[in-house]
């Protein structure tokens, strides 16, 4: 028998854990706007994947990041509309302090994106690329076990436990393997 070890997208590592918990969601679902922004980070990572030039392929990572990063915004509203403008990974950080690492990560890559997106093809190498695209993959899980209310082993968290989730926050979340027998 012939084991292919498959990635899943963010959508999908969250839709498996429910489905796995055998309890389904804690919360109720999510709002149609943070499974689409869920839905686009995963769509720039599979662009990011397929990219030959590293630059481009950092740049679809730092997207993807950036959509996954909208999704957790738009899933935890401030009660203030006259907020001042801040960059998505400010609040990001203010409306899910578990993910501030994260945070501090990502912004640190808007510059070389910016670079990039101006023509600077030569501010990433290889190396960097994959070290993004990988980080933006353990980040859309992160995020979608935040969202979904997982403990990231597929178990659904009661809600009192989900603010003492133990590590939350940092870089140590790995990217869930499927395996499927072909």
């Amino acid at each position: 028998m012939d084991v292919e070890v498959v990635r899943m997208t963010a959508m999908e590592t969250m839709s498996a854990a429910v489905t796995l918990s055998g309890t389904g969601p804690a919360r109720a679902p999510l709002p149609r706007a943070v499974r689409e922004l869920i839905g686009r980070g995963d769509r720039e990572l599979a662009t990011a994947r397929t990219c030959t030039d590293p630059a481009v392929a950092f740049s679809h990572a730092h997207l993807a990041a950036l959509r996954y990063a909208g999704a957790v915004i738009a899933a935890r509203p401030t009660g203030s509309s006259r907020s001042r403008a801040r960059s998505a990974w400010a609040m990001l950080a203010a409306r899910e302090p578990r993910l501030a690492a994260w945070s501090v990560y990502f912004s640190a890559g808007a510059a070389t994106r910016a670079a990039v997106d101006s023509g600077r093809f030569d501010a990433v190498v290889s190396d960097e690329a994959l070290e993004w695209i990988d980080s933006a993959e353990r980040f859309g899980s992160e995020v979608c076990d935040l969202l979904a209310g997982h403990d990231g082993r597929g178990r659904v968290m009661p809600a009192e436990d989900q603010a003492a989730r133990p590590g939350a926050g940092g870089l140590s979340v790995e990217r869930p393997l499927v395996a499927r027998a072909s």
